[in-house]
């Protein structure tokens, strides 16, 4: 195995490391959960395999910068699961901007992924 990758059954990432930190936050974003449990698989059977099927979608580098800080802070301060939903607000934010999402898309989103159990 390679050092500061991912791997699971089926695929895995090999991120450089330039792209580690926002790169974490970006699959912590509801988009990303959104993307993997609304659209590629609505069951509770997930692997890495997955993840290679969801899009990268265009950021800049300063919002690089700015989700690569929220994971190190993250990272740094320890945040607690309890803790952690102002953490993804934050990371949503930048994401959703980046990607040009809509008032409306951006609602259908977090409902989904603030209900998820109900939903899968």
């Amino acid at each position: 195995y390679m050092k500061d990758s991912v791997w699971g059954v089926n695929a895995a990432i090999f991120p450089a490391k330039k792209d580690l930190w926002w790169l974490l936050t970006y699959m912590n974003s509801s988009l990303m959960t959104f993307l993997i449990r609304a659209i590629i698989n609505r069951s509770n059977s997930l692997s890495s395999g997955y993840v290679s099927q969801t899009p990268l979608i265009p950021i800049s580098a300063s919002a690089k910068k700015k989700l690569e800080a929220i994971a190190k802070r993250a990272y740094k301060e320890k945040i607690p699961q309890a803790n952690i939903a102002s953490v993804i607000a934050e990371i949503d934010t930048i994401i959703f901007k980046e990607a040009g999402i809509s008032k409306a898309t951006q609602k259908v989103v977090l409902d989904f992924t603030t209900n998820l159990l109900k939903r899968i």
